[in-house]
């Protein structure tokens, strides 16, 4: 049969060889059982056209889709673009690649998320929003290196908000943690804070990765955002939390019912802070935190840069006002009325010629 409905998923496949080619079996992405014909009809005389003709067939979004994704394989943010992608799947899948345009990309991109009730729909801020233009731009960017299409359409970037800094003080640290009532969340949280790690680092954490010996922690690339692995001194109270946890027999450092997990429950997160009486703090708001915290006590900023796996200087500028040794210790450069080794060089005047008046402009 050269289609046929799918039992679980209810939608059409299409079945078919051409001559001296390739068995063609997939999905039609639909459940309109005239459409799925239309399709499988369409591709059967490309791929007859391939064959005999040397024509070449136009390729498909979905296409496109999986060869991003093989290509995003081991990232740490890979389950988002898997996410974004089932996201742009939902209005192209099927389709040529060639029909995607910068008007029709524009029509479709997510304006709410899909993760709370209709009735109540969050509206998406524009930094989320521009990652999904930034994968749907990715995918478009292979398929014209690939030949597949001869054009780029072009999506503009939303304006984002300003880069979000929120950070708490040592005594409302310790609040939080006293306001945990949960041991894995409060050991999580007290890591976090020495450490400065992301959540997906910690929780990916093994006891392989760490050397109490040399009191440091590693972060292997495939779990770090920059993709980059990076080593992490540990101080003397991380070093004796992560002792107090040798005990149990999981091959992860934080554990929750002895087993590992995949992301914290921000329910009991929230509560915490609400009891703690800190207002929009979310956990990763502790690395914002840890990284104040040094940027007050004087850490340099390429030092900074390197504990908290930034890629770039700018990233870590941030804090820059916080510095108490960022400035401040360049401004004596300046002063005179106390100061008398210092004597500016002035410029010499340039000579003018005799008997005529310097004009100026």
């Amino acid at each position: 049969m050269s289609i046929f409905k799918h039992p679980q998923s209810g939608s059409w496949w299409i079945d078919f060889t051409p001559p001296g080619s390739k068995r063609v079996r997939r999905s039609a992405g639909t459940t309109d059982r005239k459409a799925a014909q239309e399709l499988h009809d369409r591709l059967k005389a490309e791929s007859w056209r391939v064959v005999k003709l040397g024509e070449q067939v136009e390729r498909l979004f979905d296409d496109a889709a999986v060869e991003f994704l093989k290509s995003s394989v081991g990232q740490s943010d890979y389950g988002t673009k898997v996410r974004h992608v089932t996201f742009w799947r939902a209005h192209f899948g099927g389709k040529p690649l060639s029909s995607l345009t910068s008007e029709a990309i524009n029509s479709k991109l997510p304006t709410h998320s899909a993760f709370t009730d209709a009735r109540a729909q969050r509206k998406l801020a524009s930094a989320t929003i521009n990652r999904y233009i930034a994968t749907i731009t990715r995918i478009m960017t292979i398929a014209h290196q690939s030949g597949w299409v001869t054009r780029m359409p072009k999506i503009n970037l939303r304006k984002e908000a300003g880069i979000r800094i929120r950070h708490i003080s040592y005594q409302e640290a310790r609040n939080l943690v006293d306001a945990i009532t949960q041991d894995w969340l409060k050991h999580l949280v007290i890591f976090a804070l020495g450490t400065g790690m992301r959540q997906g680092e910690i929780l990916a954490l093994r006891w392989t990765d760490l050397n109490l010996n040399n009191r440091m922690c590693w972060v292997n690339a495939e779990n770090a955002k920059s993709g980059h692995a990076r080593s992490i001194p540990m101080n003397d109270e991380i070093v004796k939390l992560v002792e107090s946890l040798c005990g149990n027999k999981s091959e992860f450092v934080f554990t929750r019912c002895g087993h590992g997990m995949v992301q914290i429950d921000d329910k009991m997160f929230k509560r915490a802070c609400k009891k703690a009486e800190l207002v929009s703090f979310r956990f990763h708001d502790l690395r914002h935190t840890w990284a104040s915290w040094h940027a007050q006590a004087g850490t340099p900023l390429t030092k900074l840069q390197a504990l908290g796996g930034w890629r770039t200087i700018q990233m870590v500028m941030r804090y820059a006002h916080l510095s108490p040794v960022h400035l401040t210790e360049h401004v004596g450069a300046t002063q005179f009325l106390n100061n008398g080794t210092f004597t500016p060089q002035l410029a010499q005047k340039e000579e003018q010629p005799s008997g005529r008046m310097a004009v100026g402009y």
